[in-house]
């Protein structure tokens, strides 16, 4: 049985953790040294949130019907899907979809925005240009 000190310390490390959260997550350019392209056929598609307006609003972004994580400030997500034509969505008061087509081989990206006015707020995802979006993405950690 441990004494309080000892119970303390064991506890400490994991308080830590449950604080930090994602703190350690791997950071765009992390995940950029070890990523592997799509398997032939498939694309990519990049979903991230840069700003840091209403943090405490994080909806779920749905890929295709499948939740792919919280739209968290500073966080991407991404998942390889078939050529084609694929739906993000995001939820709070009011749905708010995006419908894109990914072809194999390529990449799309799509920001994660939140606008706050005096009535309410609103998330939307909207299709960027991938230069655009490689240089908002570098200030990002991957998303679990």
């Amino acid at each position: 049985m441990l004494n309080g000190k000892a119970f303390i310390g064991a506890l400490a490390p994991l308080l830590c953790l449950a604080i930090t959260g994602c703190a350690s997550a791997v950071t765009y350019d992390q995940y950029l040294q070890n990523v592997q392209p799509p398997e032939s056929g498939n694309g990519r598609v990049y979903v991230y949130r840069v700003d840091t307006v209403g943090t405490a609003i994080r909806p779920s972004i749905i890929l295709d019907g499948e939740i792919l994580g919280r739209a968290v400030p500073n966080r991407f997500y991404y998942r390889d899907v078939p050529a084609g034509q694929h739906e993000v969505t995001v939820s709070t008061e009011s749905k708010s979809k995006l419908s894109f087509a990914v072809a194999a081989g390529k990449e799309v990206h799509v920001k994660i925005e939140v606008r706050i006015t005096p009535a309410s707020w609103h998330v939307t995802p909207v299709l960027v240009l991938a230069e655009t979006a490689q240089e908002e993405i570098r200030a990002t950690k991957r998303g679990s």
